[in-house]
């Protein structure tokens, strides 16, 4: 969708908002999801669906008019790469983070309730931002162990405030109290730009960015080449986290980026030689002449007899 978008050749930034406004309108009125529950070109799935414990659900769904999920929505962050530069649309608290050097620079702003720029836009729009005290059940070195989290949350309800669907909180579409509204950085790859890290939540609440970047930097120097292994290494050390967790690490090789840009990019036409009439015949120092198919007279395949050979 962000590569057939109109801008996305021109502006980036405008791109990327584009199509986060895009979903965020999609999700709100979109009938596919009737299709997952409705396949119809299976027939035994069909039969599943309606029959036993699936079949007063069936017809509910059916039976209902669509509307577009209140308390369901989904985070985003977007990284594109492009020539020498990394341009990241973030929208919610997933969070994008650049190694350079081992020093962790955040490209995205996590879009908290409290933070005070969202807090202000959340009481102009007439809601409230709630803290609610959370118990998590968490694994210590004692075994498992439960702490208190104090949640700031939108209406009491939301953590973030900013989010792709989550329809309740935007009935007033003038001003609604969340938005899809993605917040847009962009940095040049260097020669000490070593890797980025793209993670939920779940990460960011058990680990500092800083953290993330020494723990990736200490696996990649010790010799681990395999950057599934490391990703795996650092969910299992986040176990304890209270949400779930997800992480992509992206590593840069040395030296600058020769990634093209896609208008530079020129359609080669093949490389053939071309036959020129006018130097048959034609010989250049040090060239062998092989002539042309044309050039070459038919033989015939018997030998001549020559009336003047001797032995006549």
């Amino acid at each position: 969708m962000l590569c057939e978008d109109g801008d996305y050749l021109i502006s980036l930034p405008i791109a990327i908002a584009s199509v986060c406004f895009r979903l965020d309108d999609d999700l709100q009125r979109s009938n596919e999801w009737r299709e997952s529950l409705y396949p119809r070109g299976n027939g035994d799935c069909f039969q599943f669906l309606g029959t036993g414990v699936c079949a007063n659900l069936w017809r509910f769904i059916e039976a209902t008019r669509y509307v577009g999920p209140l308390l369901e929505g989904s985070t985003a962050c977007v990284v594109i790469i492009r020539g020498n530069e990394i341009t990241v649309g973030n929208v919610g608290d997933s969070r994008c983070v650049l190694s350079r050097n081992g020093q962790a620079i955040n490209l995205s702003t996590d879009h908290k309730p409290n933070a005070v720029h969202e807090f202000l836009r959340i009481q102009r729009a007439g809601g409230q931002v709630l803290t609610n005290t959370v118990p998590v059940i968490g694994i210590g070195q004692g075994g498992l162990i439960t702490r208190l989290w104090d949640v700031p949350r939108v209406q009491g309800k939301l953590a973030v405030s900013r989010v792709i669907g989550y329809f309740e909180l935007k009935q007033n579409k003038n001003e609604p109290m969340v938005i899809c509204v993605p917040d847009i950085n962009a940095v040049d790859i260097t020669d000490d730009t070593e890797f980025l890290v793209i993670a939920s939540d779940g990460i960011w609440d058990h680990m500092s960015s800083q953290e993330v970047v020494d723990f990736v930097h200490k696996e990649l120097h010790s010799g681990e080449e395999n950057l599934r292994a490391t990703c795996e290494k650092l969910l299992d050390h986040c176990l304890d986290s209270r949400d779930n967790v997800t992480v992509i690490l992206v590593r840069f090789k040395p030296g600058p980026a020769v990634i093209p840009l896609l208008s530079d990019i020129e359609e080669e036409e093949p490389n053939e030689p071309q036959h020129n009439p006018e130097d048959s015949g034609q010989q250049h120092d040090g060239d062998e002449i092989i002539p042309y198919l044309s050039d070459i007279e038919d033989e015939p395949d018997e030998p001549q007899h020559n009336p003047q050979s001797p032995g006549q």
